[in-house]
């Protein structure tokens, strides 16, 4: 579990828990927490802002109405899957090869009813349309970047380019004539570039260190909040007011979430959460995971991904071998996978070709006939034990069993290289 103290209000926030302390009145209380010193017969009203301010946004509302239409649509639910049913069901699971398969065909069919009430619901788009998303922008405050805040671009260019000591001089000059450069800006520049260094070396690295901290949004300091608006409407590839340099294969390095949060926590920090819960499958309740297509596990620092047929993982009467490709942590920019691991976040890179196939075997269980964890953990039938940390949703597992698939079908041919250049693949 993530803990968040806010630093300007009695709140502590633990995932979904908030804890709130509230003053009763005339207690003597800071002035800036004074909105939360309450009577006690306005105690409901409080709890139920409080509330309401801790649920609101855009995401949060969509999850919310998916589950008053679903509550709504109770009743047609239980009408298609009425109690007629159950004997054509009976049916279906007599005439499978193995009758445990009708349970997961059952959980399946109710998860793809729901998702027909949603997707007739319109939820994404009755909750993040366009006219969604600017009252949102105005419930935040959302600004447009300020050179009180962020460096303009071309002093950006001129100060990562001191690299000698007759660079100072110049750089000196050059600060105090622009008036773009907010004046707090110039002190701590001036303060910065006054202190005595061992060699130039040291004062570019602390240099370049406060500009990477200043310059984060300096991109779109000369961006109004309508051209912010036309980029949500329609899209990078369309937006005609971009920011020079923004294109769309560079896009994602561009500081977007940056400009619209105005939480206290990392961009990045965000961006790697939203990753990760849009490609890992979440669990509630049981803490027994499953070995199956898409679980990534660890033992030391290696990083493994399963790449069984999720059809070879279950009905296992004896020890089997499971295929693994390694995922190694990205030092570069590239990366193909977020995953949570001691509650940091991991960035991981697929090492995909069939060479490094990884092969493990397990024991499954009597009962079940699967291999489950114990302790979060899978041992292996050698005794060694690998972690369990994370379980791919199946079409981003299945992603990779079809590249491995298309890796392993490829056909190598004799033929003129002449011919090969020019051919269209």
């Amino acid at each position: 579990l993530e803990a968040h103290l806010h630093e300007s209000a009695p709140t502590l926030t633990i995932d979904a828990i908030q804890v709130i302390v509230l003053a009763k009145k005339a207690t003597g209380i800071m002035p800036h927490l004074k909105s939360y010193e309450v009577d006690f017969s306005e105690l409901a009203n409080k709890v139920t802002q409080e509330f309401t301010n801790m649920t609101a946004g855009l995401i949060s509302n969509a999850v919310l109405l998916s589950l008053t239409k679903i509550r709504q649509n109770t009743f047609k639910i239980i009408n298609n899957f009425s109690k007629d049913l159950d004997a054509p069901f009976l049916t279906h699971r007599a005439l499978q090869v193995d009758p445990r398969d009708a349970e997961e065909h059952l959980t399946g069919l109710i998860a793809e009813e729901i998702q027909a009430i949603l997707e007739e619901a319109q939820i994404g788009q009755e909750t993040t349309k366009l006219e969604m998303v600017k009252l949102w922008l105005e419930s935040t405050d959302f600004k447009i970047p300020s050179t009180e805040m962020y460096l303009p671009v071309a002093a950006i260019k001129q100060l990562r380019n001191v690299n000698n000591p007759q660079g100072i001089e110049k750089i000196k000059k050059y600060i105090a004539k622009q008036q773009d450069i907010s004046e707090e800006h110039k002190n701590q520049l001036s303060d910065l570039l006054d202190i005595e260094y061992d060699d130039i070396n040291e004062l570019t690295r602390h240099l370049v260190s406060w500009v990477d901290a200043h310059s984060e949004l300096s991109n779109f300091l000369e961006s109004k909040k309508s051209d912010i608006i036309s980029l949500l409407e329609d899209g990078i590839q369309a937006w005609e007011t971009k920011p020079k340099g923004l294109r769309e294969q560079n896009s994602h390095t561009f500081q977007f979430t940056k400009l619209f949060t105005n939480s206290p926590r990392d961009p990045f920090d965000l961006d790697e959460q939203f990753a990760l819960t849009s490609s890992t499958r979440s669990f509630y309740g049981d803490d027994t995971r499953k070995l199956t297509l898409g679980t990534i596990v660890k033992r030391d620092l290696q990083y493994l991904v399963c790449v069984q047929p999720k059809c070879d993982t279950y009905r296992l009467t004896e020890p089997r071998v499971f295929l693994f490709l390694p995922l190694s942590l990205a030092k570069e920019e590239t990366f193909n996978f977020v995953v949570k691991d001691n509650g940091k976040y991991k960035r991981l890179i697929l090492e995909k070709k069939p060479y490094q196939l990884v092969l493990l075997e397990f024991e499954p269980t009597k009962e079940r006939q699967i291999v489950t964890t114990q302790n979060g953990k899978y041992t292996a039938t050698d005794g060694a034990m690998y972690e369990w940390i994370a379980e791919l949703r199946f079409e981003h597992a299945q992603r990779i069993s079809n590249r491995l698939a298309t890796d392993l079908s490829r056909v190598g041919v004799n033929e003129s290289q002449w011919l090969r250049r020019w051919a269209k693949e």
